[in-house]
């Protein structure tokens, strides 16, 4: 049975350049991705959307879709506070609050323009951690997708510290949502590019978002 133990921050260590992020690789077990990457194809309802002018993919929301019984614990509480207590523990923060649970397809020639995720809504309401799992049934560099991290929008300025990160099957990349946390996603050149993002709200007013 699939379960909370399926996934693994182990060794998780949280850079501070270009903004507080980590990466990790074989985040999850092979089974649980073979599952996903299953479910991506053959099962989920995909919406195609716009990201604020910064470019379109398709995407799914996991809370009110049908999982299946092998997939159904992802959106269960268990499963869900033991990622938000490992990840108030890697940001030394509090996590206390709703956690969106949201997949990501992108296609050949799709972007997604740098972007810091900085919310506007009111404080309570406004989410502040990121893990994104990247899943694909193969990848290679020159496939693109790439995600590529900043700290600043501004072109005037010198060249802010830059990184790139691959979509590597089963990897993860996990960060503090911040007025520096600029990242995007270079086109992607061949295959399909997928990921599972989890969103997390700093205390209980966040349930009111869904």
């Amino acid at each position: 049975m699939l379960t909370a133990s399926c996934v693994h921050f182990d060794g998780a260590v949280v850079e501070t350049s270009p903004f507080r992020h980590f990466t990790i690789e074989n985040f999850i077990d092979e089974d649980l991705a073979a599952s996903l990457l299953r479910w991506f194809d053959e099962e989920a309802d995909w919406n195609a959307r716009s990201i604020a002018g910064l470019g379109t993919l398709s995407s799914v929301d996991l809370h009110t879709s049908n999982l299946g019984h092998q997939l159904d614990f992802l959106t269960g509480e268990p499963f869900l506070s033991h990622v938000r207590r490992r990840m108030a523990e890697l940001f030394a923060t509090d996590l206390e609050g709703f956690v969106d649970l949201t997949a990501n397809r992108m296609t050949q020639c799709q972007e997604i323009g740098l972007h810091n995720d900085v919310s506007t809504l009111p404080p309570a309401f406004r989410f502040t951690h990121r893990l994104v799992l990247y899943l694909n049934h193969q990848y290679l560099e020159e496939y693109g997708g790439t995600l590529r991290l900043a700290n600043t929008l501004s072109e005037s300025q010198p060249a802010p510290p830059q990184k790139r990160i691959l979509p590597v099957h089963r990897s993860a990349f996990g960060f503090e949502i911040s007025e520096s946390s600029y990242h995007a996603i270079e086109p992607v050149r061949k295959g399909t590019r997928y990921n599972l993002s989890f969103t997390f709200y700093p205390g209980v007013g966040g349930t009111e978002i869904v």
